[in-house]
C-alpha cells in the first residue's frame, strides 16, 4: 500500500494546517516506515521553517484517528519537560480528519549499530523520573497487560501458529516454561517511569550529534523503567540479531539493574502478544502489520530459545 502524502490531504485541512503553522507549505517529503495509514510528511514553510505533519482520515482506519488525538494530548502534557521528544506545534481536528503538527527533528532512523542502540538506552534513562504531574496517563499494567495473555502458550494442539515448523515445535514442547516467564514479565509491569510503549526503529530519530529523539507517543503510560528497554532489545534482535544483547544487558545502566529474569519476561510478554495477533485477519488500512508481528515474534522467540 502506498502511503498518502500532503497532496492527498483535503484542501480545507491543508489550509488549516498552514494557518496553525503561520505560513504556507512550499514543499514536502513523505517519510517511510511505520504502520499508520495516514500521511507522514516533512514540510518546508514559505518563511523557511520546517515541521513534521501527520494527518489521517477516520475512513482510513477506525483507530488511527483516535491515536492521533491521544498523541496530541500527550505531547502537550510532556512539552517543556526536557525529555528526548519532538515538540508539539499544534493540531487540526476536523472530525473526519486529524492533523498533528510536530517539530521537524533533523535525524535518521537507526539501523541499530551499537552506538545507536546505546544512544536510545541513554535517552530512556531520562524517562525514569516519571510522568509529569497531572499527565493522566494509564498504568502500563492496565494498558499493555490487558492485551497480553500468557494463555496463548497453552493453545490446544492444532491451533494456528504463525511460525515455521521448527519454532512451532519448540513452542509446543516448552509451553509451561514460556507461560512461567511471561508471568514474570506481567508481574513486573508496574512502576513510576514514563513509558513510551512502542519503541522500535521507526519511532526513533538519531540526531546529527548522536543523541536520540523518541517520536510517536500515543501509547505512553506509567510503569516499569525497563519495559521500553525490552521493546528496544526486541527490535534490535529482529533487525540485527542478538549478538550484542547479552553484553548490553550486563553493561548499560538502563538494563543492568533490572531484577533477575525481568527483561526475558518482558520479551516473553511481547512474544505472547505477537503470537496471538499475527494469525488474525489483516487490520484495515495496515496490510503489513500481521507479517511484521509474525517476524518480530519469531525473532524474539529465537532469542528466548537460546537463552532459556
Amino acid at each position: 500500500m502506498t502511503r498518502p502524502t500532503w497532496e492527498d490531504v483535503p484542501e480545507g485541512v491543508r489550509i488549516a494546517v498552514e494557518d496553525t503553522l503561520g505560513a504556507r507549505v512550499v514543499s514536502w517529503a513523505s517519510q517511510p516506515g511505520g504502520f499508520s495509514p495516514g500521511t507522514a510528511d516533512r514540510v518546508v514553510l514559505a518563511d523557511g521553517r520546517r515541521a513534521f505533519v501527520k494527518a489521517v482520515a477516520a475512513a482510513a482506519n477506525p483507530d488511527t484517528i483516535g491515536l492521533h488525538r491521544r498523541e496530541a494530548r500527550i505531547l502537550e502534557t510532556l512539552d517543556g519537560r526536557g525529555l528526548p521528544i519532538a515538540r508539539r506545534l499544534g493540531v487540526v481536528d476536523r472530525g473526519d480528519w486529524v492533523a498533528l503538527l510536530i517539530e521537524d527533528v533533523a535525524g535518521y532512523a537507526p539501523t541499530w549499530a551499537r552506538g545507536e542502540t546505546v544512544a536510545v538506552l541513554d535517552a530512556l534513562l531520562r524517562l525514569r523520573d516519571g510522568a509529569p504531574d497531572g499527565a493522566g496517563l494509564p498504568r502500563l499494567a492496565d494498558d499493555v497487560g490487558l492485551r497480553i495473555d500468557a494463555g496463548v502458550w497453552q493453545a490446544p494442539s492444532g491451533a494456528p501458529s504463525p511460525y515455521e515448523p521448527g519454532l512451532t515445535s519448540w513452542v509446543a514442547t516448552h509451553r509451561d516454561r514460556l507461560a512461567e516467564v511471561t508471568q514474570v514479565g506481567l508481574a513486573g509491569l508496574d512502576g513510576t517511569a514514563l513509558v513510551h510503549g512502542d519503541l522500535r526503529a521507526d519511532n526513533v530519530l538519531i540526531r546529527p550529534d548522536g543523541t536520540a529523539c523518541l517520536i510517536d507517543w500515543p501509547w505512553a503510560t506509567v510503569g516499569s523503567r525497563w519495559f521500553d528497554a525490552a521493546c528496544l532489545l526486541a527490535d534490535v534482535i529482529y533487525r540485527r540479531g542478538g549478538t550484542d544483547i547479552e553484553d548490553l544487558l550486563g553493561s548499560h545502566a538502563a538494563l543492568r539493574d533490572a531484577p533477575d529474569g525481568l527483561i526475558a519476561g518482558f520479551l516473553a510478554c511481547l512474544a505472547a502478544y505477537f503470537t496471538a495477533n499475527a494469525p488474525r485477519p489483516a487490520v484495515p488500512g495496515i496490510p503489513g502489520l500481521r507479517a511484521f508481528q509474525r517476524d518480530l515474534g519469531a525473532a524474539v522467540l529465537g532469542w528466548l530459545r537460546e537463552r532459556l
